[in-house]
């Protein structure tokens, strides 16, 4: 996940959505995960935008 070769363009909120549909079993609410870490307010920003270091 270090360079957004494929997911840049998806927001962070969109890449927890799409990894949590490849899993079978029950996901957690992608917000409250974002919460979790302190990303809420960062959830509708693409990733490739995000801070690297």
């Amino acid at each position: 996940f270090e360079l957004p070769v494929h997911f840049g363009r998806l927001t962070a909120r969109e890449n927890l959505n799409y990894f949590a549909s490849l899993y079978k079993g029950e996901t957690e609410d992608v917000g409250h995960l974002l919460e979790r870490v302190d990303l809420l307010d960062q959830a509708d920003v693409r990733v490739e935008r995000f801070s690297k270091g």
